[in-house]
């Protein structure tokens, strides 16, 4: 592995002298690419590929660490400079950019879940000599995290709050817990606040930014509209003295679902919440309600989704388009004897309707965005054993869908080289009991993310891959691996051939 530079000193037609210098110690390489923008490409023999950049002192490397050696050349003798220098020595004038993993040789594998993630990982040994790993693969998606926080109790809700329309990045996060709401400002730290004219007092079922700017917070007894510039907060109360359950909004609606088996309609009209004429139910009992993604100059939902229990459940498609069919249901889909407890439409062409179970299955029918009807075609897929939550983030420079269960998963537009379609892929990480997105300027595609009594901001680390990998270093060429099943431990066995002899030397 060891990367020499060879200088020509040439004059005119004639090659007047060579000087060798060593530069680095990289793996050894099948073939090398130098680039005209000053970097260079190592294609590894065996492990992972490699892309380094080229420092200014490659152009004049020093000759330390050389040692004379006499080599006989056509009869002749010549003094060449020998380079003794370990491979774990640091690159001096090399810079690593890009690394390309690759498992090759991938000597033996083994699927178990060591981990207890309730999905099995693939343990493989890979590589030759010193450069060997152990490489541990798992089916989805990287999370990094950017920060944590431990919380007094375990919260019921998180919701990320913009400062206006326009603006790009989150103001606010709101935790809601069983009896009480805790407002954070997003800033250079997040700190709680107290001035942002929210109930602390009350479980919160949603905070969002309506489109005058206007903050809205709905808990159980009341919508509360927080107006700018400073005026006094204006609550407003569902008929019937009853109790909101569920609720979904857009930038100039809200539609919420009562404990007594009603929905309440309302849209925003010269900066007050509006209570409209709501569609009639028959009584049934209501167990999610979503909004159609918002759309014209006036920003708003055209359809309603509300699922009904009718002998089996439904899920009844609402019109809310002015004319013969405003409030009338224009479609309706069956969706079994499992109760949804969860409904959000995604931004897709065309809509896609989500719908999560409480048995971890996930239900995906299209939507004709003009007439509301229903596709025929309907997916369903088992996401875990967990009711499914079904929540808005960003993803991969659009909108995607959050789905959580006993895990998450993604659903995200596919990257360039996938093609244009949407993937469903499951996140490398622990059970997550809620979530919302964030924007800060470290990151646009943050999420908000609670875990058990902990607060973690995180974000998804690429799209492209199938599996992400860690990787744990062996010092020999690795050669099998057994199972201890009783202590939950894997065996590598590893060997050189002559490796001890020259490690005495």
């Amino acid at each position: 592995g060891d990367l020499y530079r060879l200088g020509v000193t040439v004059s005119g037609a004639s090659v007047k002298g060579l000087e060798l210098t060593f530069l680095d110690a990289v793996s050894p390489a099948t073939s090398l690419v130098a680039l005209k923008t000053g970097h260079l490409f190592v294609a590894a023999e065996f492990g992972d590929h490699f892309v380094y950049s080229l420092l200014p002192s490659a152009q004049a490397p020093d000759a330390e660490g050389a040692a004379p050696l006499e080599v006989a050349v056509q009869g002749g003798k010549i003094i060449v400079p020998h380079f003794v220098r370990p491979a774990s020595a640091p690159l001096r004038h090399l810079a690593l950019q890009h690394t390309l993993s690759s498992l090759a040789p991938l000597i033996d594998a083994k699927v178990l879940d060591l981990a207890k993630e309730d999905a099995p990982q693939i343990y493989c040994l890979c590589g030759r000599g010193p450069r060997s790993s152990l490489r541990i693969l798992r089916h989805g998606l990287a999370v990094t995290e950017f920060a944590t926080q431990d919380l007094p109790s375990p919260p019921v809700g998180v919701w990320s709050v913009r400062g206006a329309p326009g603006d790009t990045e989150d103001k606010f996060v709101v935790v809601g817990f069983a009896a009480s709401t805790v407002v954070l400002a997003v800033g250079q730290s997040i700190q709680e606040v107290h001035t942002s004219g929210f109930l602390r007092e009350v479980r919160t079922l949603l905070a969002a930014t309506l489109a005058d700017g206007s903050l809205l917070q709905v808990h159980p007894r009341a919508l509360r509209l927080v107006k700018p510039g400073g005026a006094p907060p204006l609550d407003i109360p569902p008929p019937r003295q009853s109790e909101i359950v569920r609720v979904a909004h857009s930038p100039t609606q809200v539609v919420c679902a009562l404990r007594d088996h009603s929905l309440v309609y309302y849209e925003l009209e010269a900066g007050n919440i509006v209570h409209k004429e709501s569609p009639e139910t028959g009584g049934v009992e209501l167990s999610a309600v979503a909004l159609s993604p918002p759309t014209g100059p006036k920003n708003k939902s055209k359809f309603m989704a509300v699922t009904c229990s009718e002998n089996t459940w439904v899920v009844r498609i609402i019109s809310l388009e002015a004319g013969p069919s405003y409030l009338q249901t224009v479609a309706r889909q069956a969706l079994g004897e499992t109760r949804p407890d969860s409904l959000l439409f995604a931004s897709a062409q065309p809509a896609v309707l989500f719908a999560g179970l409480a048995n971890g299955v996930l239900v995906r029918v299209g939507m004709d965005t003009t007439t509301g009807l229903l596709l025929p075609d309907v997916r369903t897929r088992v996401l875990g054993k967990r009711s499914v939550r079904l929540l808005p983030v960003q993803a991969n420079g659009a909108e995607g869908v959050l789905a959580l269960s006993s895990r998450a998963w993604l659903s995200h537009p596919a990257s360039a080289a996938q093609g244009a379609r949407q993937l469903l892929t499951p996140l490398s990480y622990e059970e997550v009991e809620d979530a919302c997105a964030l924007s800060i300027p470290a990151c646009r595609e943050a999420m908000v993310v609670v875990t058990r009594s902990s607060l973690r901001i995180v974000s998804v680390d690429s799209f492209g891959g199938v599996f992400n990998q860690e990787s744990m270093a062996l010092p020999h060429t690795p050669r099998r691996s057994v199972m201890l099943k009783g202590a939950q431990l894997l065996v590598i066995l590893e060997g050189d051939h002559n490796d001890a002899q020259n490690r005495d030397k």
